[in-house]
């Protein structure tokens, strides 16, 4: 978030959000929002990118923002509304991405699930993230993917396998 506002602080606003940095500044403290705890906030910036056009054009990014989204529907209870966004995603997230936003989507799409209620679906998505950053040796976001399975097992009073995540994710 600091190198974003920095960014803007040297640039015309205008035309700063104009360019692929607009919408990454808002992912940016989307993302800082969400580790905050600030859901309300995160949709604020989540919105802001949507509604910049250029996030359009990229898959990857649309993807990621109608996943945040997803997410803060899913935490404010809006089932309907999550799910929309989730297929839209899902579609987006098909193209030819990096295997690090793939790891992340499934990351997201796990814990979104995981809010709503669909364990199920959640550990799906989850389990597949670990096994693919396995795969492909992403040991930043598998941690990500161990932490909310672990958090989902736990939920699930499966003890003995959140524990393995937690060692798993300290590893």
């Amino acid at each position: 978030m600091r190198h974003a506002a920095k960014l803007e602080r040297h640039s015309d606003h205008t035309q700063f959000k104009r360019t692929i940095i607009g919408p990454l500044a808002y992912r940016w403290r989307a993302e800082d929002a969400l580790n905050t705890g600030n859901v309300d906030d995160m949709l604020k910036h989540v919105e802001a990118a949507l509604a910049l056009g250029f996030s359009s054009f990229s898959s990857p990014l649309r993807s990621q923002l109608l996943q945040y989204r997803a997410y803060a529907h899913a935490a404010r209870g809006n089932k309907t509304a999550a799910h929309l966004d989730i297929r839209e995603a899902m579609k987006l997230r098909t193209g030819p991405d990096g295997e690090h936003y793939v790891l992340h989507s499934l990351i997201l799409l796990g814990a979104t699930h995981g809010l709503l209620g669909e364990d199920k679906a959640a550990e799906a998505a989850l389990t597949e993230a670990v096994e693919t950053s396995l795969e492909v040796d992403a040991p930043y976001p598998i941690s990500g993917a161990y932490a909310y399975r672990a958090w989902l097992f736990i939920r699930q009073q499966r003890t003995d396998e959140a524990m393995a995540d937690c060692r798993q994710f300290w590893n």
